[in-house]
């Protein structure tokens, strides 16, 4: 009888391996390089790069008066392109100090009464329909989500003063604008001066 013949035996920097186990060594090796590489690609695809912060804060005050107008101009751009979904009021007025120190002032915002996800194409139409009005008032251009949990659907604006838009959600969504102000206390107190 014969003798099975041993397949042929290569070494490869002092250990022995078959022609199949390199391959698949080389495979693993291959992999764990390009997996990271892969990964940070996405993730710069879809995070927001938001313009760096060169103007001074205004008080409560004068926010109110430069930036309600914009969050008001965008609810209705997106009532118009949404006809069958309504806005209501979300929450009022609020203050309070961000983690970085700075006092920041958030208005008014909005949340809507139906699934804005679901009309607008993965927020492609929402996207579309906010530039026109982001883009004329210093805000920057939107053409990515953020990055965000799973079913979460995000997109955020930004100025030179460091306001935020953002519009946020997994089927209905809320319109929110933040803005760093100069304030004393950074309190409630800051706000008696507003109207509701």
């Amino acid at each position: 009888m014969g003798t099975a013949k041993k397949p042929a035996v290569r070494r490869i920097y002092g250990v022995s391996r078959t022609p199949h186990r390199g391959l698949a060594v080389a495979g693993i090796l291959l992999g764990t390089l390009l997996l990271p590489a892969l990964t940070g690609c996405q993730q710069t695809e879809t995070r927001p790069v938001l313009p760096t912060v060169t103007e001074p804060p205004l008080n409560v005050v004068e926010s109110s008066q430069k930036y309600g107008p914009v969050i008001d101009d965008i609810r209705r751009a997106l009532e118009d392109e949404f006809p069958d979904i309504s806005w209501r009021a979300g929450d009022a007025y609020s203050i309070g100090e961000r983690t970085d120190g700075q006092c920041s002032l958030r208005l008014p915002s909005f949340r809507s009464n139906g699934d804005v996800v679901g009309a607008s194409d993965e927020f492609q139409r929402v996207m579309d329909t906010i530039n026109p009005v982001l883009e004329p008032n210093g805000f920057s251009r939107v053409s990515v989500l953020d990055e965000g949990s799973k079913g979460w659907w995000s997109v955020t604006s930004g100025n030179a003063q460091g306001a935020r838009v953002r519009i946020f959600g997994r089927t209905s969504v809320d319109l929110t604008l933040s803005v760093p102000v100069e304030a004393g206390p950074c309190s409630d107190e800051e706000l008696a001066v507003l109207d509701p």
